[in-house]
């Protein structure tokens, strides 16, 4: 496997791993706060992806 496609597959894993968690939680956050879980999501996916931009930047290259 190259590593242009390994590279691509570690990102969409991170992201999906990232990103279910984040709709659970927007979704909890909705139902019991009564605040907009879309915003909630958002940010809950935002933040660990500027993290990672931050930490590993050769990571979305």
């Amino acid at each position: 496997m190259s590593e242009v496609v390994r590279k691509q597959l570690i990102l969409l894993a991170l992201c999906m791993g990232a990103a279910i968690p984040s709709m659970l939680l927007g979704t909890v956050a909705e139902e019991s706060l009564h605040v907009s879980g879309f915003a909630v999501a958002l940010a809950a996916l935002g933040i660990p992806l500027f993290l990672l931009l931050k930490v590993r930047p050769d990571l979305f290259r």
